[in-house]
């Protein structure tokens, strides 16, 4: 199946596309997709298309300086990706009904941002997501050079990522992932992830948080009794990759959590 491109006009008078993948016939309710760090929208395809098999339309945006959409303007703000966020739940409502928000690795964090805000969210789901990381992860960040424009990434992507050979392809393969952090992401990151912390328990939306059992870039310790008050909590064996590890799984899961 190949992705549907959806243009989005943003507050500022840009262009971005969605990628959608929706049933033929129609589709019963969408989820809205975000992306982690060195990723892109594209990591969504193939559950994306067992999604469009349960009746779901799956719509995901590259963030603003990544994947497509590395040439947009104001991809050094928060604030931006929360609205693009935002509009692309207005596009998902508009074009199926009713809308949810799927935030996987650092997605969580504007996504949490956009879920507060959002008052007509019909359901939030977390994968693995970036509230608390193990330490290993914060000694690379905090060791970051400082004065170079392009900082290494945090973790391994195929160390970090997965531990199956084919989705190591995958992420080896991906022309469009990050190779590097710019160094004008770090700060909306940082200020996201510290927002969103704050405004977890703020959201009325119905929740469900997927973590994955062999994360060793997430902290499941804290961010389990962070999400648990939200809403159900379930473990998943997989690594941190879990969208390409466990597409199948994940969007029957999904699909049951969103009727």
């Amino acid at each position: 199946m190949i992705a549907d491109r959806i243009p989005l006009e943003l507050d500022d008078g840009q262009m971005m596309h969605l990628r959608c993948w929706a049933p033929p016939d129609g589709a019963k309710g969408a989820l809205v997709a975000l992306h982690g760090l060195m990723s892109h929208a594209g990591w969504f395809q193939s559950m994306g298309e067992h999604l469009s098999s349960h009746g779901i339309a799956l719509l995901a945006l590259d963030r603003r300086g990544s994947g497509a959409h590395q040439e947009l303007q104001g991809a050094e703000t928060w604030e931006a990706w929360v609205s693009d966020c935002t509009l692309a739940l207005d596009r998902a409502r508009e074009l199926y009904g009713r809308a949810s928000l799927f935030c996987w690795c650092g997605g969580s964090a504007h996504g949490v941002l956009a879920a507060a805000r959002y008052n007509d969210l019909h359901r939030l789901i977390y994968a693995a997501p970036v509230f608390y990381l193990q330490a290993a992860i914060s000694d690379r960040m905090a060791a970051w050079p400082k004065g170079e424009e392009r900082l290494p990434l945090p973790f391994h992507p195929l160390d970090d990522f997965s531990d199956e050979p084919a989705v190591r392809s995958t992420i080896a393969d991906d022309a469009l992932r990050w190779q590097y952090v710019p160094r004008r992401f770090v700060a909306p990151i940082g200020e996201a992830r510290r927002r969103a912390m704050a405004e977890v328990s703020a959201i009325r939306a119905p929740t469900m948080s997927l973590l994955a059992t062999r994360d060793t870039i997430v902290d499941n310790g804290p961010t389990r009794a962070l999400l648990e008050a939200q809403g159900e909590v379930v473990a998943v064996d997989a690594c941190h990759a879990m969208v390409l590890e466990q597409p199948a799984a994940i969007a029957a899961r999904v699909a049951v959590f969103m009727t």
